[in-house]
This record gives structure tokens, C-alpha cells and sequence, in this order.
């Protein structure tokens, strides 16, 4: 197989697309984690405030009273969503599946325009 061929294969472009959707997910996972956490801390009141509320939406009231497992499950509830929010965009033409049809119809009716 030469360059050209290894570079434009349909394989290529969603094993990319996919490294594109994490790093994406990732960034602004990161940057919606500091602005949350930072404004916890300079209102007084522990970081993981936050990440406790992400959790209580699983579940419950409960997650307020648990530990550093509710803080960890809250983040990664939280990078969940980011990621994918980045798997999804709100432009059906802009997905990184170059709009091609994946079983989602769903999705894609409720987030044209």
C-alpha cells in the first residue's frame, strides 16, 4: 500500500476523527473543571463541592454524603458528558464522520440548527 492510499482510508479518517472527538472531549472537560472548581474555592467552600452535585444527579442525595468516590464519579460523569458533547456536535454536516449515517438518526433530527 503507498502513502496516498494509507492516508485517504475511510479507516484512517474515523481512527483520526476518534482521536480528534477525545482530545476535543478532554479540553473542554478540562477547561469546564477549573472554572467550577476555582469558583468553589474562592467562594470558601471545599473543591469538591462540585463534582458531589455531578454525582447527586446518578444518585441522589446520597452523593453529597459519600466520600472521594463521589468526587471521582462526578469528574468522571463530567468527562463523560464533555466527550460526548465532542462525539456529537450540533451541526449534522459537521460531524467527524463526514456526515455519514451511523444508526443515529435521533440524535442528528434533534440537533439540526
Amino acid at each position: 500500500m503507498n502513502t496516498v492510499a494509507a492516508i485517504s482510508s475511510p479507516s484512517n479518517y474515523r481512527s483520526q476523527a476518534f482521536r480528534y472527538v477525545l482530545l476535543g472531549g478532554f479540553i473542554a472537560g478540562l477547561d469546564d473543571t477549573i472554572y467550577p472548581t476555582v469558583k468553589t474555592l474562592m467562594a470558601g467552600k471545599p473543591w469538591f463541592s462540585p463534582w458531589k452535585g455531578v454525582a447527586s444527579g446518578l444518585l441522589g442525595k446520597a452523593a453529597g454524603e459519600g466520600g472521594m468516590e463521589m468526587v471521582a464519579l462526578g469528574l468522571a460523569l463530567h468527562y463523560f458528558i464533555c466527550i460526548s458533547a465532542a462525539a456529537f456536535p450540533s451541526n449534522p454536516l459537521a460531524t467527524p464522520f463526514h456526515g455519514e449515517n451511523h444508526g443515529l438518526p435521533a440524535i442528528r433530527v434533534f440537533t439540526v440548527g
